[in-house]
């Protein structure tokens, strides 16, 4: 009963911040994604590293934006949409070559 409670409050924080990704909110988003890394678990989560690898993206944190999910793959090597996302995260600044590594591995 626990876990499905610590569940649904997870779930509910992620709507949060993604309501304030899509209302241009970043800097919000982004305090509340790096806090939510915090807090769950990093192993199993891509959720939260991809939201604040976006929202880095958004202010032109490009190097924080590559840093974010650079961490979570430690974490989480084998997560598809991470490797994806850290593929975007460095095309966004055309490191090409860097960026393909995400899809080669």
């Amino acid at each position: 009963m626990a876990s499905v409670l610590f569940t649904q409050a997870v779930a509910a924080d992620l709507e949060d911040g993604q309501k304030l990704f899509l209302e241009g909110k970043y800097q919000e988003c982004i305090r509340m994604a790096r806090d939510a890394i915090s807090k769950y678990d990093r192993y199993r989560d891509e959720e939260w590293p991809i939201l604040l690898s976006r929202a880095d993206a958004e202010i032109g944190k490009y190097a924080d934006s590559q840093a974010a999910i650079q961490t979570a793959l430690k974490a989480n090597y084998s997560s598809i949409r991470l490797r994806l996302e850290g593929y975007y995260a460095f095309m966004r600044t055309g490191l090409r070559k860097e960026a393909n590594t995400y899809l080669e591995e």
